[in-house]
């Protein structure tokens, strides 16, 4: 995969984009790619979007009701994540903390790296979520280090917190929040799947437009899945 990184926002500066795209680079390569056993992305400012390359703009508002980051495809097969930093800087900062625009950035980069169609569910024992690796762990974020400093990046979950089976001791996420396979942590999410339908867990802190839209898109991957385009990667 080929991400091209956009600036389309007012409110962040091309040199404070550029040392987020480094720090997701660096979560990527060596933490999420060698955790998932994918191969990184390959990341990089753009000022257009080359044939052949996925996208992540960055923007002031959503072009989703009620969302401040999502990821899915377009009509013309492409994927692109968006993330939206005037609501993340009213109550956060650019590279601190889990509330933070670097954040927000790595959890989008990092689902767009396993879930690029946004259509992914896995089995999980008796359920199906989504393949989404920050959702359960979103309010947890811990720093790396790049040039110009300290930047925070989201927490994600690994393979084995998707094993809703499983009784053996494992890492379930990078910053060991979680203590049991689907166990989402404070302020976390989790869309599931049954024979009784579609429902989000732990979601209550979120806004109520965010959650309609939330469920609605998650009905659509669903019939994604049934049809055949969506399933375990």
């Amino acid at each position: 995969m080929k991400l091209a990184v956009r600036n389309r926002t007012t409110l962040l500066s091309d040199v404070d984009l550029r040392r987020i795209i480094a720090a997701s680079t660096f979560q990527q390569r060596r933490h999420l790619a060698p955790a998932w056993g994918i191969v990184a992305p390959e990341m990089r400012f753009m000022a257009t979007v080359p044939p052949g390359w996925d996208e992540v703009v960055v923007v002031d508002r959503s072009s989703k009701l009620g969302a401040i980051g999502h990821h899915a495809e377009r009509a013309d097969g492409s994927d692109y994540a968006e993330v939206a930093v005037e609501a993340v800087l009213r109550a956060g900062n650019l590279f601190e903390g889990p509330n933070s625009v670097s954040a927000l950035f790595t959890h989008e980069a990092n689902e767009l790296a396993l879930n690029p169609f946004a259509a992914y569910w896995v089995e999980a024992g008796r359920i199906m979520c989504p393949l989404e690796p920050c959702d359960p762990v979103a309010q947890h974020a811990y720093p790396v280090r790049v040039a110009g400093g300290e930047v925070w990046v989201s927490n994600f979950v690994m393979p084995a917190w998707f094993d809703g089976d499983t009784r053996e001791q494992r890492q379930l996420d990078f910053m060991k929040v979680t203590r049991a396979p689907l166990q989402v942590a404070p302020g976390g999410y989790l869309v599931t799947r049954t024979d009784s339908g579609i429902k989000i867990v732990n979601a209550k802190q979120r806004p109520a437009a965010w959650r309609r839209e939330h469920l609605e898109s998650n009905k659509r991957f669903a019939k994604m899945c049934n049809s055949g385009k969506g399933g375990r990667p």
